[in-house]
């Protein structure tokens, strides 16, 4: 089974198989056990999660944890503390049980439009390089609470992955380092620092 190699087939065949649930089963079961049979450690151990759960992984899911397991990023926040700082890894937890359900929408609110606003700062570096896509260009704008705590999320995300690849494909070491450190212990203004650095591109 060609697996990894001929994936618009793969997802043709899943797409015809799904009319069928019990073929469909036996073909999810059949690319779990390739994927396993392929040494693929992450497919390989969520695969024995969700089977000890009676579960089985869908092939689509499979691909994407591969995807993932290809472009992850490897950190440990200890590795960021400061004497300032100890403890980069914590971070205050609220309480459903005493904020009750007006004081978690209330946080929510707050957490959103801040998140958004966030999202919009890194955005206008982004732009001003020339490195922002149609997609994220999209998601500048947010009209409810509820979007404006999805962009604000995916403007960040995005954009770091952009960056952090054109710095790696550079072999710029230091820019990369000081870009992760900065964007994993929530130092807007550092990342920020970094893509101000950068040289400015063509419009994407």
């Amino acid at each position: 089974m060609a697996l990894a190699l001929d994936v618009p087939r793969l997802l043709k065949r899943i797409s015809h198989k799904e009319g069928d649930r019990e073929e469909s089963r036996a073909y999810q079961r059949d690319i779990a056990i390739e994927f396993t049979k392929r040494g693929d450690k992450m497919s390989a151990v969520a695969t024995q999660r969700w089977r000890q759960r009676g579960m089985i992984p869908t092939p689509r899911l499979l691909l994407l944890l591969k995807i993932a397991e290809d472009r992850r990023i490897k950190i440990n926040l200890l590795d960021y503390k400061t004497e300032k700082d100890p403890h980069p890894d914590v971070r205050q937890l609220y309480n459903p049980a005493e904020l009750k359900y007006q004081g978690l929408h209330d946080l929510f609110c707050k957490m959103s439009k801040l998140d958004f606003q966030e999202g919009l700062k890194v955005y206008r570096a982004a732009w001003k390089k020339g490195i922002t896509t149609k997609e994220i260009d999209d998601l500048a704008f947010a009209s409810s609470i509820g979007e404006q705590y999805d962009h604000g999320y995916w403007l960040k995300e995005k954009i770091f992955r952009i960056v952090d690849q054109q710095l790696s494909k550079a072999g710029d070491k230091s820019k990369r380092d000081a870009l992760r450190r900065a964007y994993f212990t929530h130092d807007l203004d550092g990342a920020i620092a970094v893509i101000d650095s950068l040289d400015p591109g063509p419009r994407q």
